[in-house]
């Protein structure tokens, strides 16, 4: 079944990074999520994967709305973290993103 989502100013961030050590990636970057995660209005909760191949993680995490996603780059204890993050990765872009549709099984 496909529908269109509720009105919702919501974000979602999809961050990925590539790596060379997946587990020291994944433990920086939980270390700034958990920041944020203990101190950032309209922080709704994330999820960080590792591609089974172990040279990629993504970072998917939701938001209210952008105004406070963008507020978090001014906290220096989470760009600190961030940027430890970043120093273990070998490239990472992210983007925020609306949701469209929802589709769901219809069995």
């Amino acid at each position: 079944m496909v529908t269109a989502p509720e009105p919702d100013d919501g974000v979602l961030l999809i961050n990925v990074a590539t790596t060379d050590d997946a587990a020291a990636s994944v433990a920086a970057l939980a270390s700034a999520v958990e920041h944020v995660a203990a101190t950032a209005d309209g922080f709704r909760g994330s999820r960080l994967l590792t591609s089974v191949d172990g040279d990629a993680l993504v970072n998917f995490a939701s938001w209210t709305d952008r105004k406070r996603f963008d507020a978090i780059f001014e906290d220096p204890e989470f760009t600190r973290r961030y940027q430890a993050f970043a120093e273990t990765t070998t490239g990472a872009k992210y983007r925020l993103y609306r949701t469209s549709r929802v589709i769901t099984p219809n069995r």
